[in-house]
């Protein structure tokens, strides 16, 4: 009998250099990005839309401030 394959959440936070933050800024960028994999992970666990997944993952980096999107954003 075939099994389901695991459902992968892979995300990034921008194209900006990291090895230019400062230690406790790459922290709590890197603590966003566990977070926002966490909550867009647990609804694909839970059999949600890979969709739904997807927009609690950026809704949680918008609502960050670590991000260059949403709290964060610059202007273009």
């Amino acid at each position: 009998m075939p099994t389901s394959p695991t459902p992968v959440l892979i995300l990034h936070g921008g194209a900006g250099a990291m090895r230019a933050l400062a230690e406790s800024d790459e922290s709590r960028y890197r603590k966003g990005l566990r977070e926002a994999c966490s909550k867009g992970s647990a609804i694909l666990q839970s059999g949600g839309l890979a969709l739904d997944a997807v927009s609690e993952a950026v809704r949680v980096m918008e609502d960050l401030g670590e991000f260059n999107a949403g709290l964060g954003s610059c202007l273009n």
